[in-house]
């Protein structure tokens, strides 16, 4: 019997349905490739030139960094005590203390100082190392807290700055016999210290790089204190020429 159109019809939508069920190959998928041991190598030795050379301009530079933060706290401590001074209605002072040596030697660093406050406006002859100790302004114990007052730039020190060299600051004679390389400020923000301790209307603080020093380069900062209080950071050459000076970065 020969196939009907029906048939025929069943026959070839079967064999469309039987083609569309049939399994798609999928596509090849192609295999990543990896770094090779000499890329890794050649990215390796990069790193480590770059991190070298980063790691010496660091300490580098780091000596000065340390020398000029020094010098800005230096500057700020100053005007604590101004401010302190002014608010107290008594004398304050900063007390220096000397590096071992004169600095002359570059492997010798340190110095530091002291903020004090005085017991009087004016001829203050007792003085409390901050912070202030009012068991000690009573007569009634020494002045036991010393943690807010001392300076020391030393190795160990509460501010150590390695390499960093306090100078020896000349004469300072003070206001009184016992305020010998001291500065001291007055109740009104002024210094109490006479005209012979100021050269050309400063007293001169300066801190030197010693490691600048052991490689033959003189880099210091300097601190200037004008008789009517006003303090400024300047680079060595601009103080010797400038009123202003430079400021240090």
């Amino acid at each position: 019997m020969p196939p009907t159109r029906r048939t025929l019809c069943s026959l070839t939508l079967c064999s469309r349905t039987h083609r569309s069920r049939a399994p798609s190959r999928a596509a090849p998928v192609r295999g990543r490739r990896g770094f090779t041991i000499v890329e890794l190598a050649v990215v390796l030795a990069i790193f480590v030139i770059t991190a070298a050379l980063g790691i010496g301009s660091l300490r580098e530079h780091l000596p000065r960094y340390r020398m000029v933060q020094t010098a800005k706290r230096l500057k700020a401590d100053l005007r604590t005590l101004q401010s302190l001074a002014t608010s107290s209605g008594r004398q304050a002072r900063l007390r220096l203390v000397s590096a071992p040596g004169d600095c002359a030697d570059p492997t010798v660093w340190g110095g530091g100082w002291a903020l004090e406050l005085g017991d009087r406006s004016n001829g203050s002859t007792r003085w409390d190392v901050l912070p202030v100790d009012l068991s000690e302004e009573a007569g009634l114990a020494p002045d036991s807290d010393q943690s807010e007052g001392l300076v020391v730039l030393s190795e160990g020190g509460n501010a150590e700055a390695r390499f960093t060299c306090l100078l020896p600051w000349g004469t300072l004679t003070g206001p009184l016999s016992g305020d010998r390389d001291t500065i001291v400020i007055n109740a009104r923000g002024y210094l109490d210290n006479p005209t012979t301790d100021l050269d050309a209307g400063y007293i001169r603080l300066t801190l030197r790089n010693q490691d600048a020093a052991l490689q033959g380069v003189q880099d210091e900062a300097v601190v200037l204190i004008s008789a009517a209080g006003a303090v400024r950071l300047a680079s060595p050459t601009a103080a010797a020429t400038s009123v202003a000076g430079t400021a240090l970065r």
